[in-house]
């Protein structure tokens, strides 16, 4: 446990987190035993008078120290599995994941990379994923494995993110499902519950790719 005052994040989130600490650029909050993610990183930037939120949840499957021959094969299985929240409508607004973007980029430079709506239909069905979705109301949200997400690290200008990725594609370093989100958070009734239902969400997904990354590849 982080000595000094508690930040407003854990404050908000302290039933559901065992300890925290501070990062550079925001705070890493490692949750209870019961929920499926391994660890929570949360960073907030000033929209005028409110604050957004950006959370990012990592559910390990395979550790850099296990990675094997196997493991790299069930990678490259689950990195065509990426998806991303939309919303349809305008009035009445309907949340439904659709593949992830980048995918078909990717593929253009990896022909082998196969795109599956296995993971999509998996977060559409009519369940806990779905109902939290429309509880918490995120305004982006992206389902990834950790090579997609943004380097943590200063790189250089000629940094190429696709053919990070390509790399990353053939020779995997760890196999690890990152829930990635952001929604503006005003100071009203409900405030701490927003922070819950982010939290319960990605918990929700997590326990879905968990599943999915212990399923035989057919």
């Amino acid at each position: 446990m982080s000595l000094g005052e508690k930040p407003l994040e854990v404050k908000m989130l302290e039933d559901y987190i065992s300890d925290w600490k501070k990062l550079d650029g925001g705070i890493l909050l490692f949750p209870k035993s019961h929920l499926h993610f391994n660890k929570l990183f949360i960073r907030s930037r000033f929209v005028f008078m409110d604050r957004v939120f950006d959370f990012s949840g990592v559910t390990e499957l395979v550790p850099k120290k296990r990675m094997d021959e196997a493991s790299r094969r069930l990678h490259r299985s689950l990195v065509g599995l990426g998806c991303e929240l939309f919303w349809s409508g305008t009035i009445l607004r309907r949340p439904r994941f659709k593949n992830y973007s980048v995918l078909n980029v990717l593929q253009k430079h990896v022909p082998d990379l196969e795109i599956s709506d296995k993971l999509t239909n998996a977060l559409n069905e009519p369940g806990p994923v779905m109902e939290l979705v429309r509880k918490a109301r995120p305004d982006e949200l992206y389902v990834t494995l950790s090579s997609f997400t943004e380097p943590s690290h200063p790189v250089e200008p000629s940094f190429d993110p696709i053919k990070a990725l390509v790399k990353c594609y053939h020779k995997p370093t760890e196999i690890a499902w990152v829930t990635s989100l952001n929604k503006l958070i005003s100071r009203t009734v409900g405030y701490k519950e927003s922070f819950i239902n982010l939290l319960r969400l990605i918990d929700s997904i997590s326990e879905v790719v968990l599943k999915i990354g212990q399923e035989p590849s057919k």
